[in-house]
């Protein structure tokens, strides 16, 4: 895999000596601190560097390649994995490769990417592709931004309208079983103030499929808002029954507040509801608060909340870009909740980090 990763980054390299493209480095250290009542603080200094190309030189095909270095095969250590390796990037991988074309009747999207249906963040009921988003704890806090999770897929997008059109997507299947792959088509309406789209989509799995309908509706004048509404129908047991398990809704409003002194902020709260459910993490909240300062600086303040057995992850901290492309951050982790929450309590976790982007 290292040889055919380090072979994807030459060629890389050739292509972006031969064509129009933008180049760009983001190197990364991090410094992690983690209490744990009781025990010594464990501490590692890690780092990872990646790599991004797209390309500009062509009006109706653009090309996105980015690739991470890092060391994944690190022993755990209250969660985090540290290592002393003497082979700092044993691990190269594929974060996005994504090609978009621009054909005549058609749109098409292929690669490893992202495609997100409905409104929201984290907590979008109608991102039904990409659902695992909304499980508990699959998900990370980065930078003042949420790292959610890519797909192999293949999209194939119809224009109706300046601002309506249908879609078709294909998403391989992850452990390469053509049988487990997966897919929907949506229409989407964006002509009025008021926004909306509906779709559905087929998941299959090792033990059961699922016919997934969706509907979304968004819009806003003074607050943007959204919701999002779905259930699944098993294709191999009680459909009714398993249709009234799977229903679930989101809902979420975003603002952005600029100020005379050139600061501003980000406020956002979703929140996800599955009513028949009688798991502790049935109702789920997302706050979010980002305050931008005119000099480069930023703090944030983030959770996932639990209501039902109130335990929560939560993440603060702040970075700053301190000149060009050098940015300066320091964050705090924790859970807050016991040994049988969602949202366990396993520490406290420090992290100081570097990044330069060139």
């Amino acid at each position: 895999m290292k040889y055919v990763a380090a072979g994807i980054l030459v060629l890389s390299l050739m292509f972006s000596v031969s064509a129009e493209n933008n180049v760009s480095t983001e190197l990364s250290l991090l410094n992690l601190v983690i209490f744990d009542e009781g025990n010594t603080p464990d501490y590692v200094m890690m780092g990872g560097v990646d790599l991004n190309f797209s390309s500009s030189g062509f009006k109706n095909m653009k090309g996105t390649l980015s690739l991470g270095f890092s060391d994944s095969s690190y022993p755990d250590v209250n969660g985090i994995t540290i290592t002393n390796s003497v082979d700092p990037f044993r691990d190269i991988s594929i974060k996005q490769l994504e090609i978009k074309a621009r054909f005549p009747e058609f749109r098409l999207t292929t690669g490893l990417t992202r495609l997100d249906w409905g409104e929201g963040t984290l907590l979008n009921s109608a991102n039904v592709l990409f659902s695992d988003d909304t499980e508990a704890g699959n998900v990370s806090f980065d930078q003042n931004s949420v790292e959610l999770q890519k797909k192999w897929l293949l999209s194939i997008q119809k224009p109706l309208s300046s601002f309506s059109f249908l879609e078709a997507v294909g998403v391989a299947p992850e452990d390469g079983n053509l049988k487990h792959s997966s897919g929907g088509i949506r229409y989407y309406n964006g002509e009025n103030p008021v926004a909306w789209e509906t779709g559905i989509a087929l998941t299959r799995g090792d033990s059961q499929s699922f016919i997934t309908p969706h509907l979304a509706v968004s819009g806003g004048s003074l607050v943007e808002w959204y919701t999002s509404f779905s259930t699944s129908f098993s294709l191999d047991e009680n459909a009714g029954e398993t249709a009234k398990d799977k229903l679930n809704g989101s809902a979420g409003i975003f603002q952005i507040f600029s100020f005379d002194n050139g600061n501003s902020m980000t406020a956002q709260l979703e929140g996800r509801f599955i009513p028949f459910s009688e798991a502790d993490d049935r109702v789920l909240l997302y706050p979010s608060v980002i305050y931008s300062l005119a000099g480069g600086a930023k703090l944030s303040l983030q959770s996932i909340y639990a209501p039902v057995d109130g335990s929560a992850t939560i993440t603060a901290g702040g970075s700053w870009n301190i000149l060009d492309g050098f940015t300066a951050s320091a964050y705090c982790a924790a859970d807050t909740g016991e040994s049988d929450d969602t949202y366990p309590y396993e520490g406290v976790t420090a992290i100081i980090g570097f990044t330069a982007l060139f």
